[in-house]
């Protein structure tokens, strides 16, 4: 397919919803507004007639897709002021609540306070600056790269724990109200729409519905690693396997232990096919890191999905191949396909967690990478832990920081099998637990879940059909081509 060179990124978005070959460039803030004012105008109000309703909200969700990946691309207000309008438009097709002004405002607070680098900590003594090079700052930014370098090069464990420390702590004392109000609100709101907490509210649209379930899930696990979080990694040999070959031949077996095929349009890009179910279109490319985009989701009876996968060209490590058959499996099942989501989507991560288990299998790395790694953990003692404080956050009403330090004290203990550091608080510098602590089960049940079905593909007991089935429909079917009728869907008008 040949595009005009003016104005490319116009071209590629509208290309998005046929082929999908084309990737959109960045727009100018001006046009990109221009666009979507434009193309909300064209769509118009919801009208009467169902077919034609339904065909409308189809155009929005594809402008929705489209914008997406533009974020992805460059951040702008007219950006925002686009996805507003999106969202208004969207609204009159499936009204939902109008959100509360002062969580919204909360939830900025505590996302500002985690993210961005507000705080330092001084290396003070000579102890803390051994095994750093010689012109090592010996003030330290709290964030996450600057101290993980921290953590994987100083020589003393003290010091590293205690960075470490300042890492977890760095929300206090300027959360700590913020954190507060916001939790209060949120299980104020969970107990008027008759919720037991917002736990429970939370957990909606995921696979365990009840807090009480993720609790009992999390109690069946026992950590594959209980490695300190302040200790250093072990170093990692390099993979001596090309990138490129690396990429390409466990994209091949991915595709065919789930029981697709790709047929290729030109080199680097291919139709991926469910028998005679076109999914979508798929690329692969080189790159400076490997990353999975989803540039158009695959709506049953609209439009195809149109992913890229892009892999780093520089030498891979054990990590890396882990990351990539996680984030590529995941992307071969979100191609799938699902109806328009005039309700909420279904959760994604089946395809992370089942392409994790499956990067730890020697037979596939040996086949791949022409090595076998060393073993690599689905349920480490960390991610346990930050699973249960999550929950806990989310659980507690009324709120109570003295509770949630009893809490982190004894799920430490339990998972690492000593004390925790005095003085940890972590909640008010994680603001994922403060909005959404009750989903951090999700990538560990997801692992759990990929782990099984590989056991049993592995045994014989499940083809690879029905492994494709499980990871990519809740219920274990295919969605129909017309699993509702659009009257069905349009519904009155609000």
């Amino acid at each position: 397919m040949k595009v005009a060179t003016t104005k490319p990124w116009r071209h590629c978005l509208n290309a998005l919803a046929l082929a999908g070959a084309l990737l959109p460039q960045a727009a100018s803030s001006t046009e990109l507004l221009s666009y979507c004012l434009n193309q909300i105008e064209a769509i118009g109000a919801p009208v009467m007639e169902p077919l034609s309703r339904h065909r409308q909200f189809g155009q929005l969700v594809l402008l929705r897709d489209q914008l997406k990946y533009l974020a992805e691309s460059g951040d702008s207000d007219d950006l925002g002021r686009c996805t507003l309008l999106l969202n208004k438009a969207m609204g009159q097709f499936r009204p939902q609540p109008q959100p509360d002004p002062t969580l919204l405002a909360l939830q900025a607070q505590l996302l500002h306070l985690d993210k961005q680098v507000l705080k330092t900590v001084a290396i003070g003594t000579p102890r803390c600056m051994a095994g750093l090079a010689p012109d090592h700052p010996t003030t330290l930014d709290l964030e996450a790269s600057a101290v993980s370098r921290y953590l994987n090069q100083a020589s003393d464990s003290g010091c590293r724990r205690a960075v470490w420390l300042a890492y977890q702590n760095r929300g206090a004392p300027d959360a700590r109200v913020p954190l507060r109000h916001y939790r209060e609100r949120a299980s104020e709101q969970a107990r008027a729409a008759r919720f037991d907490s917002d736990a429970d509210q939370q957990l909606q649209h995921t696979p365990l519905l009840q807090a009480d379930r993720v609790a009992e899930f999390l109690n069946q696990l026992e950590p594959d690693d209980r490695q300190l979080p302040w200790q250093p990694r072990a170093p990692e040999p390099q993979l001596s396997t090309p990138p490129e070959q690396i990429a390409r031949q466990s994209l091949q077996r991915l595709v065919a232990i789930l029981g697709l095929s790709l047929e290729q349009i030109e080199p680097g890009q291919w139709q991926l096919w469910d028998d005679d179910r076109l999914l979508g279109y798929l690329s692969l490319q080189g790159g400076e890191a490997s990353a999975q985009t989803l540039l158009q989701n695959h709506w049953i009876g609209l439009s195809p999905a149109v992913a890229q996968l892009t892999y780093r060209t520089r030498p891979w490590y054990p990590r890396h191949w882990h990351r990539w058959m996680a984030q590529s499996a995941e992307t071969l099942v979100s191609m799938a396909g699902q109806p328009l989501p005039y309700a909420s989507s279904p959760s994604g991560g089946a395809g992370y967690g089942f392409g994790r288990a499956l990067a730890r299998q020697p037979d596939l790395q040996q086949a791949v990478l022409g090595e076998t790694l060393p073993p690599r953990p689905l349920y480490s003692a960390w991610a346990l832990y930050q699973a249960r404080m999550g929950l806990a956050v989310a659980q507690q009403a009324p709120w109570s920081p003295t509770a949630l330090s009893r809490y982190s004290e004894r799920w430490f203990q339990h998972y690492f099998q000593q004390p925790a550091p005095s003085g940890l608080a972590p909640w008010n510098s994680h603001s994922d637990w403060a909005i959404a602590g009750a989903r951090a089960y999700l990538p560990i049940w997801y692992a759990h879940r990929g782990e099984r079905l590989l056991a049993q593909w592995q045994a014989g007991e499940l083809s690879a059909d029905q492994i494709w089935l499980a990871l990519a429909f809740a219920d274990g079917e295919p969605w129909p081509q017309n699993q509702k009728s659009p009257a069905e869907y349009a519904g009155p008008t609000f």
